[in-house]
């Protein structure tokens, strides 16, 4: 699923917080999308068994989605922030952590 943040929504300083927060919720809500910043999804297991060669493992399908997802989903809210609100979550290592 692909998700195109619209080029007004900005965080531009302290001030437009609230109307961002409630502007980048409302636009996952609509996507169902908000287990992402909520914290209330888990990734899936990286791989799963080979269910041809059960000795085996592969890479698992639903990890792969999620991963694109949960990246995307970063990347659009950094590219939500404005050079002054960067450097605040420069050490964000999730979406939820922005």
């Amino acid at each position: 699923m692909v998700v195109s943040v619209p080029s007004n929504i900005l965080l531009k300083d302290e001030f437009t917080y609230k109307q961002w927060c409630l502007s980048i919720h409302s636009l996952l809500d609509a996507h169902g999308l908000t287990q992402f910043i909520e914290g209330e999804i888990s990734p899936p297991p990286e791989t799963i068994q080979n269910p041809v060669n059960l000795e085996e493992t592969i890479p698992n399908p639903a990890y792969t989605t999620w991963y694109k997802q949960y990246k995307f989903i970063f990347s659009a809210l950094i590219g939500t922030l404005t050079p002054i609100v960067t450097p605040h979550v420069s050490k964000a290592k999730t979406s939820r952590d922005i």
